[in-house]
């Protein structure tokens, strides 16, 4: 034996066991794996699923029925499926609400059209001033009347013709038309104010049906201590909305029009 060489590891490697084993037993097929281990392990398994069966069906919210009970099963689900955080029937106050909310969303809706109406019209009106701009100049070059003495061989005077062809002012009316149209682009911004509008309608709807369905800042409360609670919100959301839009239609039509309550975003 060589000198410096140690007995007692490779007495333990020697004691070391390379077969597989879970929980004690062999893994190994050439073993007793299919007589022995296979059956203990799905007897540990099947516990496993037994156990977990168990919890579920023993779970305060399990709820069974037996499928020959159909009265007992309809009565189950209509306890289980039970609205309750609906109200039996809305306020006046809340009708009267939900039919301004509605006439106030219709009147965005057509007012956002109209401006989409407009922008499209000013824009089809530039174009056309434009293209108009360039036929006129290309049918004075092409007939050659882009200079004043081809107008002045038609007057009485030579000396009498104009200092500045028809061209030039053609051409200096169409510009003040474009200018004109850019204008009124720019004074009434259809397109910025009806994309403002349409999402005003469209955060409208969400307050409608979400005051509608009781959920959010709408929901009924589980006490009796403010049942008109979803009518102050529905109504303090309105005009928080209505402000906004005012706000971002008449200051400022580039503002990104947004709705806070109470930490949501609607």
């Amino acid at each position: 034996m060589p000198p410096g060489t140690n007995t007692d590891n490779d007495d333990q490697i020697e004691g070391l066991s390379l077969e597989p084993t879970y929980k004690g037993l062999s893994l190994d097929p050439a073993s007793d794996y299919a007589s022995v281990t296979l059956p203990k392990l799905r007897g540990l398994f099947m516990s496993a699923e037994e156990m977990a069966g168990r919890q579920l069906l023993l779970h305060e919210k399990f709820n069974a029925c037996h499928v020959t009970d159909i009265e007992g099963a309809k009565h189950l689900v209509e306890t289980l499926c039970r609205t309750s955080r609906l109200p039996r029937e809305n306020s006046l106050e809340a009708l009267e609400l939900l039919q301004r909310a509605w006439a106030q969303h219709d009147v965005t809706i057509y007012l956002a059209k109209t401006y989409k109406r407009l922008g499209r019209l000013l824009y089809a009106l530039y174009l056309i001033v434009g293209q108009a701009a360039v036929a006129v100049t290309a049918v004075f070059f092409a007939l050659g009347l882009d200079e004043p003495s081809a107008w002045a061989a038609n007057t009485t005077l030579a000396d009498e013709a104009p200092s500045r062809g028809p061209m030039q002012y053609t051409l200096f009316g169409l510009s003040m038309a474009g200018s004109c149209v850019l204008i009124a682009d720019r004074f009434f911004n259809p397109m910025q104010r009806g994309g403002q509008l349409r999402a005003g309608a469209a955060q409208l709807e969400s307050i409608i049906w979400r005051f509608r369905t009781r959920v959010g800042a709408f929901a009924v409360p589980q006490s009796n201590a403010r049942p008109k609670g979803p009518d102050y919100a529905l109504r303090d959301a309105m005009t928080a909305l209505h402000e906004a839009l005012t706000l971002a239609l008449t200051l400022n039509p580039s503002l990104t029009l947004t709705l806070t309550r109470r930490g949501t975003r609607t």
